[in-house]
Parts: C-alpha cells; sequence; structure tokens
C-alpha cells in the first residue's frame, strides 16, 4: 500500500491523550495498557505537551521525582513540533529524524490533534527509502 500522507498513516488510530494536571503514574499506567510510547498533554482541549517514555525515565525515574505525585505539565515536552496530516510521510520522518524524536502529533488545519506518528508505525521501507536519498544527496553534495 502507497502511503501519501500522514492522515493515511494514522486514520485507524485510536487518540489516547492526558490532561496536563493527570499524573505521571496515570499516564504510565495508560500508556502501557495501550502499548504506546507517548502521551498528548491536552488543556481546554488544545495540545499544551507531549509525555513520552524518554520523558518518564530522564524527568522522573532519573529525576529521582514520585510518578504518583508529579503532574504530567511537571515533566512533559512542551508546545512539542506537530505535523499537518495532509504532510507527506517524508516529511515526518525527516522532522523525527533530524529533531532525534520518536513520535509526532499530528494535527488538523483548524489545530485539532488526531493522532500521533511513532517510529513503529512507518513501514520499514519508508525508512530505507529515506536513507537512501539522505546517502545520494551527500554523494551530490560533494562532488558540487
Amino acid at each position: 500500500m502507497v502511503i501519501r500522507n500522514v492522515g493515511e498513516l494514522i486514520k485507524e488510530q485510536q487518540t489516547f491523550s492526558m490532561p496536563a494536571t493527570a499524573t505521571v503514574l496515570e499516564a504510565a499506567c495508560g500508556m502501557a495498557e495501550r502499548r504506546v510510547g507517548a502521551v498528548p498533554v491536552m488543556r481546554d482541549g488544545a495540545l499544551v505537551g507531549l509525555f513520552t517514555e524518554r520523558d518518564l525515565l530522564t524527568r522522573v525515574v532519573a529525576g529521582g521525582k514520585d510518578p504518583a505525585t508529579v503532574t504530567l505539565e511537571q515533566v512533559m515536552t512542551a508546545n512539542p513540533v506537530t505535523i499537518g496530516m495532509e504532510r507527506s510521510l517524508a516529511d515526518a520522518l525527516s522532522l523525527m529524524f533530524d529533531n532525534n524524536f520518536r513520535h509526532l502529533p499530528v494535527m488538523t488545519s483548524q489545530g485539532s490533534l488526531v493522532g500521533i506518528v511513532s517510529c513503529r508505525d512507518v513501514p520499514a521501507g519508508y525508512q530505507v527509502l529515506r536513507e537512501r536519498w539522505i546517502t545520494a544527496r551527500r554523494e551530490l553534495e560533494s562532488v558540487a
């Protein structure tokens, strides 16, 4: 199947989000139950952050914080980079790889959250094609 844009990739996805006031423990339990590595953090219907496995590890566990009392707002990645659902999968991969993150919130043109693209969601063939493109581009640049 050819995936033309990010919206097609996540169209079957059930969006799971939590309020900024939820505890890390609540988020971790929800993430484990749904087998996801990130949860969008919302306030008044708007995306304000993203809480990921990496945040759990580096900001909570390694930071010596109590997951039962720390709120997502205290340890989330605030104002995450997002992508529009009409954008290409190549654009999503570029954002994720260039910025060194594995989860990318997907938004409608009206600014509503519709899901998250995870590296796990991307068919392997797309990642291989992207790597080949980067290699070819570097070779062309070195010749010029």
